[in-house]
């Protein structure tokens, strides 16, 4: 699903010489990439297994480099699943909630020309 969304969306026109020229993708091209990824198992597994880095390099550093976007941000829920606590759902939904807010916050600061494709 996320491949058919990033062929069709987000490199759409896009091709793989343009991509080994680095000229980016002109309507992504200095804009922010900010990413999310839910997982059930803990953090710490995903981490000791390189799992992480992984999910981050083909997610977050492989889109911002090859569509020319700003450098990435990257948010892993861990531990996500249908019998977890009411508490560490409601403390996932704030990280979720308070990044969107910042990122939301940060780009009503950017000046509109910026945007333009």
């Amino acid at each position: 699903m996320l491949k058919g969304y990033v062929d069709r969306v987000l490199g759409a026109n896009h091709s793989f010489r343009k991509i080994a020229a680095n000229t980016g993708q002109p309507a992504l091209v200095g804009k922010p990439l900010l990413s999310f990824s839910t997982s059930g198992l803990p953090a710490a597994w995903l981490h000791d297994h390189g799992q992480d880095g992984a999910l981050r390099a083909i997610l977050d550093v492989y889109l911002w480099r090859a569509l020319g976007m700003r450098q990435s941000e990257h948010v892993a829920l861990d531990e996500i699943m249908p019998n977890m606590s009411t508490q560490h759902a409601a403390s996932q939904l704030h990280r979720v909630r308070t990044t969107a807010a910042r990122t939301c916050n940060m780009l009503a600061r950017i000046q509109p020309a910026r945007w333009e494709a």
